[in-house]
């Protein structure tokens, strides 16, 4: 597989990085750009040049134009921290790090180490880092896991040479267990 990059959560970044020490994370990458989604974080983006909001948000994660640490101190200290009054201070932080996105480029990796084994073309194992247990396992586990071959089958069909498949997408293509 091919290395890609992608736009992480901050918070996610620090998991590797070092759980319990923010200091190291921004030591780590406080000098990258600094990513947000702003309609899903403040509904609002906010003009850095002007030094006010603009009463408009794109939904998507967006470069800031800032570094990770001086948009991690806009959540915190600056203007972004007005809209945070409901927490404390390891709240805002915590809050900031949820909020924040950097690129991250996922190494290298081949097939048989990501996690995801076929057996045939209905069965599969998937192996995670963590067990998923409780609340999580339920979750984690949609009817679309458990497939009705028969019915998914029947759903299947070959369009212009592009294969489709329904199965689940209406009552009468999903089978319950």
């Amino acid at each position: 597989m091919k290395p890609e990059e992608i736009k992480t959560r901050l918070r996610d970044e620090m998991a590797d990085l070092a759980p319990d020490r923010l200091e190291d994370l921004l030591a780590a990458c406080g000098e990258e750009a600094g990513y947000i989604d702003w309609n899903y974080s403040f509904g609002d983006t906010y003009d850095f040049e002007a030094k006010a909001w603009t009463g408009a948000a794109e939904d998507a994660v967006v470069d800031s134009g800032l570094t990770i640490k001086e948009l991690y101190e806009f959540y915190t200290a600056g203007a972004g921290a007005e809209f945070i009054t409901w927490a404390d201070e390891e709240g805002i932080k915590a809050y900031a790090l949820d909020e924040l996105f950097v690129k991250y480029t996922y190494p290298e990796a081949s097939w048989d180490t990501v996690g995801f084994i076929q057996h045939d073309d209905y069965s599969f194992d998937l192996v995670l880092t963590k067990p998923l247990e409780g609340f999580y396992l339920w979750y984690s586990m949609t009817d679309t896991w458990l497939v009705n071959e028969k019915l998914y089958n029947e759903c299947m069909s070959v369009t212009d040479g592009v294969y489709n498949n329904t199965y689940g997408t209406t009552a009468e293509t999903t089978m319950s267990w």
